[in-house]
């Protein structure tokens, strides 16, 4: 095994140590709490695809075709449009729902250095600076379970807001350490010579990066918020407990695909189909597992309020057969300059998403909707893609 692709196995420890704080989290505060803290969460997220100005995509493609002299620019612009989003954020929740308005701060702020840091290892992971790859994977999930053990052995009660304090010390530690980090292998800089016809010609570059990007987070993100709306904070709750273990297995596939992209599209089409049903075994031995079980991990991991949420998880899994295939596309596309292509796709997927969402009645038709529209986005990428090679042909 090629040392490079150790980096996915590194993901799922950096995810396990991910998921251990948010367990630790749940037994500080309550479901309902931990309902808010997955809304906040969500929020942020999604408020990321401006934060981050489709630069990330942008960033991959340019580094995959080892065009990296302008991207300290870029890295200077995604800081910039970071700080202008959150302060955005944070005015338009002063009046939607001021009560989660200093989490809303905290996490924002928190958001920014972890999209910082993730440059660092989209970087570095396209060039092959393999300990500023391991370091920004296992740095912040580390400090973040020292500083949530410290306070689960040390305080009796915790309150949400302090939750995200220490998420924030968390990140920018991290930060500083990979960045650090990534200056040993680059002359990479931040350019703060900054300029608005600068930022405009960002946009310009990176819109469909962004387009995609919004409507690909929204896509995931749109559950949560329409779960708080529909069912309330319980069941918010509930679905983010299932949706941890589900993330962990997709952070894995995700990576597996994204160490080894580069190579993967120059390979001939009979390697291609070997590695396909090679991951393919993986998903499908994953989703067996998760399936039978689902109740032993939350006998063993979760408090009992939060039992219900594994049958959510025995259903959520089997999105795995089609999210990380429709992640390759979605790279693939970009690769092949079919960003624009991207966008309209998951545009209408979102759309879909939500309609479908909109019109469940319970929890448990809730969960099918998200596989059913999981399927559905991956065979409109499959077809609309088989589309376009016939036409071509034709």
């Amino acid at each position: 095994m090629k040392i490079h692709k150790l980096i996915p196995f590194v993901e799922l420890i950096s995810k396990g140590l991910s998921f251990i704080g948010v367990v630790l989290i749940t037994r500080m505060i309550s479901v309902e709490s931990f309902g808010l803290y997955y809304y906040v969460i969500s929020v942020v997220a999604w408020a990321s695809v401006i934060m981050d100005g489709g630069i990330s995509y942008y960033a991959i493609n340019r580094s995959i075709n080892d065009d990296v002299d302008s991207l300290g620019s870029l890295l200077s612009y995604r800081l910039l449009f970071s700080f202008i989003t959150v302060l955005f954020v944070v005015f338009i929740f002063y009046f939607l729902k001021p009560t989660i308005l200093i989490e809303i701060v905290l996490y924002g702020l928190t958001f920014i250095a972890i999209l910082m840091t993730a440059f660092f290892k989209i970087i570095s992971r396209t060039q092959g600076f393999l300990n500023t790859d391991f370091l920004t994977v296992i740095t912040e999930p580390v400090l973040r379970i020292l500083f949530l053990l410290t306070a689960f052995i040390f305080y009796e009660s915790v309150k949400l807001n302090q939750v995200f304090f220490i998420l924030l010390i968390s990140a920018i530690i991290s930060f500083a350490v990979c960045y650090k980090s990534f200056l040993n292998n680059t002359a990479l800089k931040f350019d703060f010579r900054l300029k608005l016809s600068g930022m405009i010609d960002v946009l310009k570059e990176t819109k469909y990066f962004m387009l995609m990007y919004f409507f690909l987070v929204g896509y995931k993100r749109i559950e949560v918020l329409l779960i708080d709306i529909k069912f309330g904070d319980t069941d918010t709750g509930l679905f983010s407990s299932a949706d941890n273990f589900y993330s962990s297995a997709y952070l894995f596939f995700t990576s597996l695909i994204l160490v080894g992209i580069k190579d993967y599209l120059k390979h001939k089409k009979q390697e291609k189909i070997k590695q396909f049903f090679y991951i393919l075994a993986l998903i499908s031995v994953s989703v067996l597992v998760i399936n039978f079980g689902s109740e032993i991990l939350y006998d063993i991991i979760y408090k009992p309020p939060y039992f219900e949420g594994a049958k959510y998880l025995k259903t959520l899994s089997y999105s795995l057969l089609f999210t990380p295939f429709i992640y390759y596309l979605i790279l693939k596309n970009n690769y092949e300059d079919k960003t624009k292509k991207n966008f309209i796709i998951l545009a209408f997927g979102f759309i879909l998403k939500a309609v479908l969402l909109l019109m469940t009645i319970n929890m448990s038709q809730f969960i099918l909707g998200i596989v059913l529209s999981d399927l559905v986005l991956l065979l409109i990428f499959m077809y609309v893609g088989n589309f376009f090679r016939f036409k071509k042909q034709l």
